[in-house]
């Protein structure tokens, strides 16, 4: 929550209007920070779904902190679906924060490579040239199909 407060504070008229997170597979769960909607542990065919909802514009504080926003026991189906992943679910790594990104100097001031160029100036043709073929294609359908409905158009007047 911090980065995506840090995000909407970034820009000069941006603010956080809505805030809303659901979770299946889920049991036992709770909101943190209060929200204004609430909908918990509610049976599905392969375990339960939970939701809440934040809204400033009714009274309610959209949380600012780290802490998660639904809380609960992890149920079997969230495996069983694939949902999972290898390992632990906890202790995943923290996003990065996109405000502190920045590249370092020698990336920054890296010259391409003669091979690089190369191959990119032959990728950027060959996209460009499908570009066309799509283009034309494209082109030629709407033609068939001005065609066809003319044809049509025709034979029920004549009919």
């Amino acid at each position: 929550m911090t980065y995506l407060t840090q995000i909407a504070d970034s820009f000069e008229d941006a603010s956080i209007t809505e805030l809303q997170v659901e979770f299946t597979s889920i049991n036992n769960a709770h909101c943190n920070a209060e929200p204004w909607l609430a909908s918990l542990d509610h049976p599905l065919p392969a375990g339960h779904w939970s939701y809440c909802q934040w809204w400033p514009d009714k009274g309610d504080t959209v949380p600012t902190t780290d802490e998660p926003l639904l809380e609960g026991d992890v149920e079997q189906a969230f495996f069983d679906f694939e949902r999972g992943t290898v390992g632990p679910f906890i202790d995943l790594p923290a996003p990065i924060n996109p405000f502190t990104i920045t590249p370092t100097p020698s990336q920054a001031e890296e010259p391409a490579s003669g091979a690089a160029t190369e191959a990119a100036a032959s990728e950027s043709s060959s996209a460009s040239s499908r570009g066309l073929v799509i283009a034309v294609g494209a082109g030629a359908m709407l033609l068939l199909l001005a065609v066809a409905v003319g044809i049509t158009w025709a034979r029920r007047r004549t009919s």
